[in-house]
């Protein structure tokens, strides 16, 4: 049982820190030597213990060492990868879509810089391998432009000392109040990362570099240079313990007739001073995190004990578990740890089935003691095949001392070990990509693919909630470290384009792509993002257009079809397609625009023509109707009789 340390809230900041500390050494200190010995078990190879070695050596015995758990490991990494599950930043509203772009593209484009997949195989390991799991830490740093920016990068997980309360299921580390963080670090380090060596101002607490300057100069004191436990003489450095706490205040929720935001009480009237329509909404609690650090060599000196310089309720490190039951991390196994036994099993049993070989092959040979030349053949030639000794007596032979018969438990036990760790594992030969039969359809294949998938699924959708949780931080503090205003920001998009962006850009009294007050939360794509999904995507659109084509070619859709397809340098294609289509119904307009405008001009002549043509008839008519005229004329005047 490990010991009770009870924290006061008075209690002075260094005992704080490392009662913590003690408390959660002791209760994860079965947790953490299982897990050593598991690493180098799995890791490093090492799977027989020194007093076995020693034994097996004293008696001339092989202790063999058939590592089936690396390929296991390395068979769950490689289907993870095929079925990744990537997060998505979405807007809580749509005039934020353009946002979540740029936030996408910016986390996108971390993730590349950093390498960030690689980094989580290094912590799916240790979740798989070890009691304590895996951790991923994210700091807060200034990059080479002069701007805070995210980094990420993996503690050793036997340094990361959280509150014994911790659930394996609590990835967001949401349900504890600390955590406490081990570093070794150098004198110079120190000084450098703490600012010690500085003067401070009238009115300045001189407690920090007075302190250190006293206490360095009899650090060389056998009370110091005893405590090896944090002192580290051969390396010459210190060991510093970091410890974040999550701590509430009172906050309320405020708005200014244009945006919803938190303050403190004190920050609330200070606000209300400068604008008079700020209002109070509503109470809720705001968590920080404060963080205090102590190097216990030096009279549990405290260096530091402030919040944190950016504004956030996140712990900087996040676990992951081999499994995700509702029990205290501390009590829990992980993967390689039920596979331990097996593996001892299968090396025991080679190692006997060796050993009985050789106990075969170089068993005594018996001769009699009058056959002085033959005993000289056979250690001169030994075993070498077709030897033939010829013997003086009539009653001599040649006999051999031999072991008793091998059993068949030997193989058996070897072949129900390996049998038994793809049970447990659950990565059968399906999962490796290998048939069990030869006739097996690629059907039946596939649905036992499936049903492997399944059931190794666990360990996938662990790693899957730890990504998401690293995108839902970045989204919590995004607002803080790119709240420069025209900040420049190297994003990578949706086809794989790099491209650089201005946040918060102030043109005329007027934001564009503002993202201090961005609302944003993260899912999980469950594998429709991944190179296996869209593989079967892209198959199964090109077997429909085959389908369609065979009908209509007319009516397949080219352009989806390529956009589906998982291949690199598809959007050439797709532009070259479309600059065509472009070009060919840019000609197609001409040429109708030459047959409209010749039909037009085909349409005046013939109006022409009429036109004429009434004319004439016109002409006619009035010529027609002159005669007529005349003739009726003529036909009206009175007749002059003949004399």
């Amino acid at each position: 049982m490990p010991k009770k340390y009870y924290v006061n809230p008075t209690d002075d900041p260094s005992d704080k820190v490392l009662k913590c500390y003690r408390h959660s050494v002791d209760s994860f200190a079965d947790a953490v030597a299982d897990s050593e010995v598991l690493m180098r078990y799995a890791a490093a190879n090492l799977q027989w213990s020194d007093d076995l070695i020693a034994e097996a050596e004293a008696h001339k015995k092989p202790y063999l060492t058939y590592n089936i758990i690396i390929p296991i490991l390395m068979t769950l990494q490689g289907n993870e990868q095929l079925a990744r599950r990537r997060a998505r930043i979405k807007p809580n509203y749509r005039d934020q879509a353009e946002t979540a772009e740029i936030i996408q593209g910016r986390f996108n484009e971390i993730c590349d810089e950093q390498e960030i997949e690689n980094k989580l195989d290094a912590v799916f390991f240790d979740a798989l391998i070890t009691k304590v799991g895996g951790w991923i830490q994210r700091d807060f740093v200034m990059n080479d432009e002069g701007y805070l920016d995210f980094k990420y990068t993996v503690p050793n997980n036997m340094n990361i000392h959280p509150d014994p309360e911790l659930l394996q299921t609590d990835v967001e580390l949401e349900h504890i109040r600390w955590i406490v963080k081990e570093t070794w670090m150098s004198l110079d380090n120190i000084m450098s990362k703490y600012d010690l060596g500085y003067i401070p101002e009238k009115g300045e607490s001189k407690y920090w570099w007075s302190s250190l300057s006293d206490i360095v100069k009899k650090f060389t004191d056998s009370f110091y240079s005893s405590k090896i436990e944090f002192y580290n003489k051969t390396n010459d450095t210190y060991k510093v313990l970091e410890m974040q706490e999550r701590v509430a205040e009172k906050a309320w929720v405020c708005f200014d007739g244009y945006d919803y935001f938190k303050l403190t009480e004190d920050e609330f009237y200070k606000a209300r001073e400068i604008n008079k329509s700020i209002q109070k909404l509503n109470q809720v609690e705001n968590y920080k995190i404060k963080i205090t650090t102590v190097i216990p060599h030096f009279e549990n000196m405290v260096v530091y004990n402030k919040e944190s310089r950016i504004p956030t309720k996140n712990f900087d490190v996040f676990p992951l578990f081999s499994y995700s039951f509702n029990i205290q991390s501390s009590e829990g196994t992980c993967f390689v740890h039920l596979l331990k036994d097996l593996q001892d099993d299968l090396n025991k049993s080679n190692s006997q089935f060796r050993d009985m070989v050789t106990q075969m092959a170089s068993g005594a040979t018996v001769v009699k003691g009058r056959e002085a030349e033959a005993v000289s053949l056979l250690q001169e030639k030994g075993n070498q095949p077709n030897l033939i000794i010829n013997l003086k007596g009539q009653r001599s032979e040649v006999s051999r001392l031999g072991p008793q018969q091998i059993s068949p438990e030997i193989n058996q036990q070897a072949e129900k070990a390996f049998i038994h760790a793809e049970r447990i594992s659950q990565v059968t030969p399906t999962v490796k990509g290998q048939t069990e039969r030869s006739g097996e359809s690629g059907v039946l294949f596939q649905k036992k693919l499936e049903a492997a998938s399944a059931a190794i699924n666990p360990y996938f959708k662990n790693r899957s909630m730890l990504r998401k949780v690293v995108a839902k931080d970045f989204v919590d503090n995004f607002a803080q470290i790119y709240s420069d205003e025209s900040r420049p920001v190297t994003i990578k998009t949706k086809k794989g384009i790099r491209e650089q962006v201005i946040v918060n850009l102030n043109y005329a009294g007027q934001y564009f792509n503002n993202v201090k007050n961005a609302s944003m939360y993260v899912e999980i794509d469950e594998g429709e993002d991944n190179k296996t999904t869209r593989e079967e995507n892209f198959n199964q659109l090109l077997a429909l257009s085959q389908l369609i084509a065979q009908i209509n070619p007319a009516y397949v859709d080219v352009i989806t079809l390529l956009e589906s397809a998982p291949i690199t340098g598809v959007d050439k294609f797709i532009q070259h397609i479309q600059q065509t289509m472009q070009a060919q119904g840019e000609q197609q307009g001409q040429m109708a625009q030459m047959e409209n405008t010749k039909l037009q001009l085909e349409n005046l002549k013939t109006e022409k023509e009429i036109e004429s043509i009434d004319d004439k008839t016109k002409l006619d008519a009035i010529k027609l109707a002159i005669e007529k005229d005349k003739n009726s004329q003529q036909a009206s005047k009175p007749k002059i009789k003949e004399a």
